[in-house]
C-alpha cells in the first residue's frame, strides 16, 4: 500500500512539473514595435498592449496571447 501511495505522489509531482507556467505580460513595460518597408522608404509605429499572457515550459515560450 505504501508503494502505491508513493507512486501516486511521484506521478502527481511529475505531472505538475511538466506543465507550462503561465505568466501575465507587464502592460506598463510592454509594447509592440513594428516597421513597414517598401522600395521608396519605410515607416514605423508602436501599439499599446491591452492584455496578454504567455506560457513557459522548460524555460521556453510555448504559447501566448496578446490583445
Amino acid at each position: 500500500m505504501k508503494t502505491i501511495n508513493l507512486l501516486a505522489i511521484l506521478l502527481l509531482i511529475g505531472t505538475l512539473s511538466a506543465r507550462a507556467q503561465k505568466s501575465e505580460i507587464d502592460l506598463s513595460k510592454s509594447q509592440v514595435l513594428w516597421t513597414g518597408k517598401k522600395i521608396g522608404g519605410s515607416h514605423n509605429g508602436k501599439i499599446q498592449i491591452q492584455s496578454g499572457s504567455f506560457e513557459l515550459k522548460n524555460g521556453e515560450i510555448v504559447s501566448g496571447n496578446v490583445v
